[in-house]
């Protein structure tokens, strides 16, 4: 089996993969929501937000580099194992440190307990992510699609239990901690067969590896400064309620952004490889059919959102949280944004152009935080909504531009026109039956959608026909 067609069965398994356990992740999500109710969820999403900040800053870019280290050729197990050494011991002083910065902020008693549970959590969850980067670059993601689906049903059971026996917020927390143990060790203890999850260090790998993550590491802390300081500033000037109805909306986005970056991660290892060794056409031709993938992806869940979003809060989370379906209205937007701002912002680092994109985030830092600080206090969750929408556009203008800049490829967009004609399609559909129940009638969308693109001989067939060799 070639290159490419490895991509596309390993994205095949993904997608699936990503659906089954995405509904799983709804069930807990929803069961999360009813019980806590809108404050009590305020107070997760504020937990989990505040240690976000820390999580994603331990990881300093080590999951990028630790991929494109595993595509080059020479002594990989050990470039990897000391990027794997770095991130447990960031992450380790991070866990301590984090708890206690929290001390600092004016949050109620029970929200800083919470901190302090969840930051074990999170460590997990950090080093979830470096085990993934085994599975992508050897394109066997059966083996994390096995860990999301015993800890989805782990969460799903544990949150029951909560629920059942009325433990609040920090049963939660422990059932989180929980499954992101599990989770780790179903992927680390096959990893062996691959590349193994061991510590190790390396003086001179160390600092070739801190040399080549720290302007992606820079980049990450302004990327926080844009995409997270909305719910800490929400967290801070309004009220838990207010948190929470943002937050559930919010965690819907997160939910389907992370589909982006699971692909991108599969691609990542292909292009690096073509980048690296000089292959300009095998490059060209798998940037492009990633581009199509995103833009046949990206278009018609922006647009399907918008005439279901209500529909989808109330259905998982009960009315107590059909607010946050308007809010869902907005974000989706910056969902689009996300999709694309993660595809160029994963091909920056493949062409070693991150130093040159820092300004560029420091600039969409400045303008987001400013953002924030102005519209929250007036319009709470409104402004914080459409602030992340103009940060996460911004950020893919600067970022596409500067990729095809420095790349030097010239991107085709003969799949934009079909992908539009089958959102619009999938709109009337959506529109003329907008009283039908949400689920039939999305999944009607989905086949006049896929149907549309059939008939015009579109993207699904063409992005087949590319996948025959690299």
């Amino acid at each position: 089996m070639s290159l490419s067609k490895k991509i596309l069965v390993n994205t095949g398994i993904q997608t699936f993969g990503k659906v089954f356990t995405t509904v799983l992740g709804v069930v807990a999500f929803g069961l999360m929501t009813r019980y806590l109710d809108t404050g009590g969820f305020g107070a997760y999403t504020t937990i989990t937000a505040f240690l976000q900040f820390f999580a994603i800053i331990a990881d300093c870019g080590l999951s990028i580099i630790a991929i494109q280290m595993l595509a080059e050729p020479g002594e990989k197990e050990k470039k990897f194992a000391v990027a794997f050494t770095m991130r447990v011991v960031i992450i380790a002083i991070l866990t301590v440190v984090a708890p206690l910065v929290s001390l600092l902020f004016p949050y109620p008693e029970h929200i800083k307990i919470g901190i302090a549970l969840m930051a074990v959590s999170f460590l997990f969850s950090s080093l979830i992510q470096m085990g993934r980067v085994i599975y992508q670059v050897h394109l066997r993601m059966d083996i994390p699609l096995l860990s999301d689906v015993i800890s989805y049903i782990i969460l799903i059971a544990g949150v029951w239990g909560v629920v059942h026996y009325d433990l609040g917020l920090n049963g939660i927390i422990g059932v989180i901690t929980l499954n992101n143990m599990v989770q780790f060790l179903v992927l680390a203890i096959p990893a062996h067969h691959f590349t193994p999850l061991k510590l190790y260090w390396d003086r001179a790998l160390a600092g070739d590896i801190w040399r080549r993550s720290w302007p992606i590491a820079l980049s990450i802390v302004f990327n926080l400064l844009y995409l997270r300081t909305d719910i800490l500033f929400l967290s801070l000037l309004k009220s838990q309620e207010d948190v929470g109805l943002y937050g559930a909306a919010y965690r819907v986005i997160d939910i389907l952004t992370s589909f982006p970056m699971m692909f991108m991660g599969l691609a990542m290892a292909p292009i690096a490889a073509h980048w690296s060794n000089g292959s300009r056409d095998g490059f060209d031709r798998t940037v492009q059919r990633s581009f199509d993938f995103m833009v046949f992806s990206a278009f018609p869940l922006v647009v399907g959102t918008l005439f279901v979003a209500r529909d989808v809060m109330v259905l998982v989370s009960g009315e107590a949280f059909a607010p946050a379906g308007s809010l869902l209205q907005i974000l989706i937007v910056a969902c689009g944004g996300v999709f694309f701002g993660s595809f160029f912002g994963h091909l920056i680092t493949v062409i070693h152009a991150q130093r040159t994109m820092l300004w560029r985030y420091a600039l969409t830092a400045v303008i987001g935080v400013s953002g924030y600080a102005l519209l929250i206090p007036r319009y709470s969750y409104w402004g914080a909504a459409w602030m992340t929408v103009a940060s996460e556009l911004l950020i893919v203008i600067l970022g596409g531009v500067l990729f095809l800049q420095k790349s030097g490829l010239r991107l085709s967009f003969s799949s934009l026109a079909k992908t539009l004609l089958g959102c619009t399609g999938m709109a009337v559909f959506l529109f003329t039956f907008s009283g039908t129940p949400v689920i039939p009638r999305s999944l009607g969308a989905v086949v006049v959608y896929a149907g549309i693109l059939i008939l015009l001989g579109g993207i699904p067939k063409e992005l087949l026909s590319r996948f025959k060799t690299t």
